[in-house]
């Protein structure tokens, strides 16, 4: 084979099924040529934090309080140095859970009920505007819980604190003053209304099933946004299409949802990507491989006419692996 048909194949192949190449010494560069997204200086204050409390294992460092640094901190670890081969789809899966949408990136895990906590943004291209969390006790649920991750961990803290009924000096209450004094050292704000959040707001779309929203930049697609059916009524067609008992009969009621997915995709075309973007997010947080399908129809085409090709990536490398369980490093896959 020649040299210019080796890149011809190379062309053919999905940008997230390609190989990395050799990481970039910045470390910046290469969390964002692994993960396609960039990170905003208080992730790479809080690794600088968790570095003060444990420099031999600074992944561990919140451990005693039931939470560890994965997902790109792997790349400060130096984890994923380990990881065997380095299709881009291994990074873009590495720590990734069943209900987090591409515009979600976990960063904090515990071991139980698949609580994890990571950075919200709603375009690829700009820093995250939120910290959340998720969780199996509220399946597909994004709850914000701060702008930064100093403010999220601290947040997380004072709910154990009041759980534990303020025992004192026990180790929450230790990391809670830690994270407070380092916080506000560096001016990281620890609240979740801020003015950022606000003009946010505006911006919104729809709620969605998951409750964080999504939000478009433009004023024109958010008076164009009118979803075919409301989201009580899609999830009654999705449950109904889950629970079928024959395949006549799924078949059927999948009728009704390919019908509701013409129509959107009908408005995509017309450029009404805020439409597509809300209804493809509902079917993504529902859940199920038997949807699919559709939602790489419907959200997949949304962020393509919202410029937002990298989601695109993920999403198409999520749907191919989307696993269930505690543990999301794709090392011990």
């Amino acid at each position: 084979m020649t040299e210019a048909e080796m890149n011809e194949d190379t062309l053919d192949i999905p940008v997230w099924e390609k190989e990395v190449p050799a990481s970039p010494r910045n470390v910046r560069e290469s969390i964002e040529q692994k993960f396609l997204l960039d990170m905003p200086d208080d992730f790479f204050d809080f690794w600088s934090f968790c570095s003060e409390l444990n420099q031999e294992k600074t992944e561990e460092a919140f451990a005693n309080v039931g939470l560890m640094l994965v997902g790109p901190y792997d790349v400060l670890s130096g984890k994923l140095d380990k990881l065997k081969h380095r299709k881009l789809s291994s990074y873009l899966c590495h720590w990734r859970y069943y209900f987090d949408p591409p515009e979600f990136m976990t960063v904090l895990a515990s071991r139980e009920n698949e609580y994890h906590i990571g950075y919200y943004r709603d375009d690829c291209f700009q820093l995250p505007v939120f910290v959340a969390s998720m969780s199996l006790l509220k399946p597909g649920k994004i709850c914000p819980m701060a702008q930064n991750i100093f403010g999220a961990v601290y947040s997380y803290l004072s709910s154990k604190l009041e759980k534990e009924e303020l025992q004192e000096d026990s180790p929450t209450e230790r990391r809670f003053r830690e994270v407070e004094r380092f916080a506000r050292a560096r001016g990281h704000t620890l609240g979740l209304r801020t003015p950022s959040l606000g003009k946010r707001e505006k911006l919104v779309v729809g709620r969605c099933f998951h409750g964080a929203g999504v939000a478009v930049d433009s004023e024109e697609l958010l008076e164009r946004r009118v979803l075919p059916v409301s989201e009580v009524e899609l999830k009654r067609i999705l449950e109904a299409v889950t629970e079928a008992e024959t395949e006549d009969e799924r078949a059927n009621r999948l009728g009704i949802l390919e019908i509701l997915v013409k129509i959107v995709r009908r408005e995509l075309s017309r450029g009404n990507a805020a439409m597509g973007l809300e209804f493809g997010h509902n079917l993504f947080s529902f859940g199920g491989e038997i949807f699919h399908k559709y939602i790489l129809q419907v959200l997949g085409e949304s962020y393509d006419r919202l410029f937002r090709e990298p989601f695109l990536d993920i999403l198409q490398a999520h749907l191919k692996n989307r696993r269930r369980g505690n543990n999301m490093s794709i090392l011990d896959v």
